[in-house]
């Protein structure tokens, strides 16, 4: 009987929250990296734009996300 060798990355969506949970446990630094980097260069490739300019587009994102965290955090 073979062994199952492959590390998985479990994504949940909590529509409660509408947020997106993952789950890496079994993953290290440099193989996120790596899925990092190969998700930028997919998605810049198939909208057509500059991993430059997605990476910008994603900077922004993060940004965002942390004041509307913050926001949440100073009303509870």
């Amino acid at each position: 009987m073979e062994t199952d060798n492959k590390e998985y990355i479990h994504l949940e969506k909590d529509a409660s929250e509408g947020k997106v949970l993952i789950d890496i446990k079994n993953i290290n630094g440099e193989d996120i990296i790596y899925l990092l980097s190969e998700f930028i260069d997919f998605v810049s490739k198939k909208e057509n734009i500059p991993a430059s300019v997605f990476l910008i587009m994603i900077d922004k994102a993060i940004i965002k996300k942390r004041e509307l965290e913050n926001k949440r955090g100073n009303k509870e």
